[in-house]
Order: structure tokens, then C-alpha cells, then sequence
């Protein structure tokens, strides 16, 4: 009796620095992010020797790996905020890709950005456009990457 392999690739790895680029927030420097979204009894109120550590580990993070982020129950916003540097500190909002978007090359946009690998968001139409024009999913294929 024969049996069927099939190799899958692995999924993308999680990384911290992608996943909460959605929480970016304001700030002038480390100090000034976790002054704004720390909360003030976790950093300062646990006394100035506790925040000194503390400031020199979220410094030493965003040395280290380009960004820093204290985590939902340290945060005072109650999500997960995190600090990208002054010049990235605001995440841009993602550009909606419209069916009716009639602009030169919105339609060559649109497909770059849908095989560019990231999340594309679009809008109803486009949404209906594409679930009317690809083919359907035969039952005996598995999801996944193949």
C-alpha cells in the first residue's frame, strides 16, 4: 500500500516588531514613552532605583531589536503600546484598495500590493470582485502553504 506525502511550508515565524506595528505610538524618546504609556504605579511608582532599571531595559530593547513595547497590563491604554523611534512613532494607516478606484495604475497598485506578501485591505466591491473570479476551492485539497 502506497501512501501520499505532502510537505508543507512552515508558516512565517511571529515576530514582535511586525505583530504590534498596529500599536505604535507617539513618543520622543524611551523615556518620554514609557512617561506616557507606562503605568505610573509599575515604573515610577515602585521608586526611582526600580524606573532607572527599567528605563535602561526598555533602551537596551530598542537598541537592540529597533523598537520597544510594554505589554497590555503595563500599558495604561490597556493594549499592548509600543515605541518604533521618533521618526516611526505613528503606524500608517494602510491604503484601501477600491473596485471602483479609477486613478492611472490603481488596478497594477492593487495587485503589487496583493503579492507583496503583507495584508492588503480592501473594500465590499473589490471583496465581491474577487470571491466572483477565483475559482472555488476543491474539496481535496488541503489549506496551507504548499
Amino acid at each position: 500500500m502506497q501512501t501520499e506525502t505532502t510537505q508543507k511550508t512552515p508558516a512565517k515565524p511571529w515576530n514582535a516588531y511586525d505583530a504590534f506595528k498596529g500599536n505604535a505610538q507617539p513618543a520622543d524618546s524611551v523615556a518620554d514613552f514609557l512617561d506616557r504609556y507606562y503605568k505610573k504605579d509599575r515604573y515610577t511608582g515602585r521608586g526611582a532605583d526600580y524606573a532607572a532599571v527599567l528605563l535602561a531595559s526598555y533602551t537596551e530593547q530598542y537598541e537592540k531589536e529597533g523598537f520597544c513595547y510594554c505589554s497590555h497590563h503595563d500599558s495604561n491604554t490597556g493594549e499592548v503600546a509600543a515605541w518604533y523611534g521618533p521618526e516611526k512613532a505613528i503606524a500608517e494607516t494602510p491604503k484601501v484598495h477600491s473596485y471602483t478606484d479609477e486613478t492611472p495604475d490603481a488596478w497594477n497598485d492593487f495587485i503589487a500590493a496583493m503579492h507583496s506578501g503583507e495584508v492588503v485591505e480592501i473594500d465590499e466591491e473589490m471583496y465581491f470582485y474577487w470571491l466572483e473570479v477565483l475559482p472555488p476551492k476543491p474539496a481535496s485539497l488541503e489549506y496551507g502553504w504548499t
